[in-house]
């Protein structure tokens, strides 16, 4: 029953969206959707964050070579690190998404969620506060570099990226603003293999739209668009 009712979310976020989703069970990536930006307040967040780790904790233990379930795994880490603005989870967060990279070189997401840990790190804490915890934002590009290259035309790989690097300012100069406009309009064309894609593929469509305005401010656009921004003072 949890799974159905998660999975009806998901289909909701999508439709939303303007999405069409194909019948097909809940998954982690529904999950993590789902907390990420379905998810009423940030405790509801945390307990699909949990559920999402407990699940693929359950599927590595039946078969530990599942590389998707361990992928699902680091990125809940991560988002969960994320909303407790915890040092010790930041750190636990980067070694489980290290673990995947070393595991998998060719992956993905593996890299975007090493980027993405970066790049929020640095946002959230600062520059100067980032080597804290051992975030860059040169590190984190160039892990947003391998997951775009690694990741052929889905969309969630250039998506993120671009709502990441934008929400960080890059966009502010010319230069900047047409390099994560053309990476966002890759992303929009990109394909769907999951809700998260999905999901992000409608959210690079959206900034597109708003930033073609000349007077529109990306970083402006693209914060509201990033996997939690509409729990900001929620609970």
């Amino acid at each position: 029953m949890m799974q159905r009712r998660v999975f009806l979310h998901s289909l909701t976020a999508a439709a939303i969206f303007g999405l069409a989703v194909p019948a097909r069970a809940a998954s982690g990536w529904d999950l993590l959707t789902e907390a990420a930006y379905r998810s009423p307040s940030t405790a509801r967040a945390r307990v699909l964050l949990s559920q999402a780790r407990t699940d693929a904790a359950a599927a590595l233990r039946q078969n530990p070579a599942n590389q998707e379930a361990a992928i699902q795994q680091a990125v809940a880490a991560a988002w969960g690190a994320m909303l407790s603005g915890g040092i010790g989870p930041a750190r636990e967060a980067r070694r489980l998404i290290q673990a995947q990279i070393t595991a998998q070189p060719n992956n993905a997401e593996a890299h975007l969620a090493m980027g993405a840990w970066h790049i929020e790190a640095v946002r959230r804490v600062g520059m100067l506060a980032g080597p804290t915890v051992g975030a860059s934002r040169k590190a984190g590009n160039a892990a947003l570099d391998r997951a775009i290259a690694l990741g052929g035309r889905r969309a969630l790989p250039s998506a993120y990226a671009t709502l990441l690097r934008a929400a960080s300012g890059e966009g502010k100069c010319q230069n900047g603003r047409a390099a994560v406009l053309a990476l966002a309009r890759r992303a929009a064309q990109g394909t769907a293999p999951t809700s998260l894609d999905a999901v992000m593929r409608a959210s690079a469509q959206r900034f597109v739209v708003t930033v073609a305005a000349p007077s529109a401010n990306a970083a402006d656009a693209a914060a509201p668009l990033l996997p939690f921004a509409h729990l900001s003072g929620k609970s």
